[in-house]
């Protein structure tokens, strides 16, 4: 995953009176999930689809996503595999077809 791209979809299936879950990411593993994605109020359990917003403050190669049910957090089920997050870089300057010449200078930009 990258920042500054499309939002990434958590998915999850749900069985039984589940109507509304909490996300939590973990950065150790999944060893704790102190992080909320969602808000306390969860998102409902159906459709089984989160749309989250990447935030620039998370940076890891050890991350895991927790979905718990909004009632009964003994109801919960975690990403199998780990996850990396990682920065992106738009190159603005140059952007081709310029003439540098050996020795000189010229700008390169980037956000």
């Amino acid at each position: 995953m990258t920042y500054g791209t499309l939002p990434y979809n958590i998915t999850w299936s749900a069985t039984g009176p589940i109507t509304d879950v909490r996300i939590y990411y973990s950065t150790n593993d999944g060893v704790t999930y102190p992080n909320e994605i969602t808000t306390s109020a969860g998102v409902p359990a159906t459709p089984a689809v989160y749309s989250w917003d990447i935030p620039n403050s998370i940076v890891g190669k050890h991350l895991k996503v927790k979905i718990v049910d909004k009632n009964n957090s003994d109801t919960s089920a975690e990403s199998t595999n780990t996850f990396e997050i990682i920065g992106q870089l738009d190159l603005n300057s140059p952007v081709g077809g310029e003439k540098w010449t050996v020795g000189g200078t010229g700008a390169i930009q980037w956000t």
